[in-house]
């Protein structure tokens, strides 16, 4: 979640626009170099080029804006170091941090321009579709809770009710039960905050 780190664009007319940031990768014929993706408050992102958010999903989508390295890349650091990337590990697996997968990168991007002009963005909507369910356990307010769930960008998803200890997993055990269920009612119910 990169909302602490602001940058400010200044415009032809001498106003500023507001923005953040987010590293990539920027594949230029197959040798990686790590970039900077600047978001700002009008939409405009400037990478290896500027445009709208339309035309930057057209690079990641096209592979010229990377979230995850092949075996054996040539990556660039500039300039700092190039080096091969070797043992590249980009699945999710238990540590869910890891592995940002381009789609769910493209989600964050949409995030950060909500954000940046003070609407709400997919956590906001998870986290009232989760209090919302709280109030009333209905199937509807359940499903409402998996499609907003679903919105947020899968690497977010933990920072949804505000605490790293409890984590998701209110909103897992609530959409998937099973383990999820266990692991919450065993160290987290009846806790104060989101819990129940």
């Amino acid at each position: 979640m990169p909302g602490w780190k602001t940058i400010l664009r200044t415009n032809a007319d001498g106003t500023e626009t507001r923005g953040t940031f987010v590293h990539a990768f920027h594949n230029n014929g197959g040798t990686y170099h790590l970039t900077t993706v600047d978001i700002y408050a009008d939409g405009r992102i400037d990478c290896i080029s500027r445009g709208d958010f339309k035309s930057f999903r057209a690079e990641v989508e096209r592979g010229q804006i990377r979230t995850m390295l092949p075996e054996g890349a040539d990556v660039v650091l500039y300039p700092l170091a190039q080096f091969t990337a070797t043992n590249v590990n980009t699945e999710p697996g238990e540590a869910r941090w890891i592995g940002v997968d381009p789609a769910e990168f493209l989600k964050e991007v949409a995030d950060e321009i909500e954000r940046l002009n003070n609407r709400p963005t997919t956590l906001d909507r998870c986290r009232a579709a989760y209090l919302a369910w709280k109030q009333a356990k209905t199937p509807t307010a359940l499903e409402s809770l998996r499609t907003a769930y679903e919105a947020v960008p899968a690497y977010n998803r933990v920072f949804v009710l505000g605490d790293q200890d409890r984590s998701d997993l209110p909103i897992r055990a609530a959409l998937f039960g099973g383990r999820d269920a266990e692991i919450y009612a065993e160290f987290f119910h009846n806790r104060d905050g989101f819990d129940e």
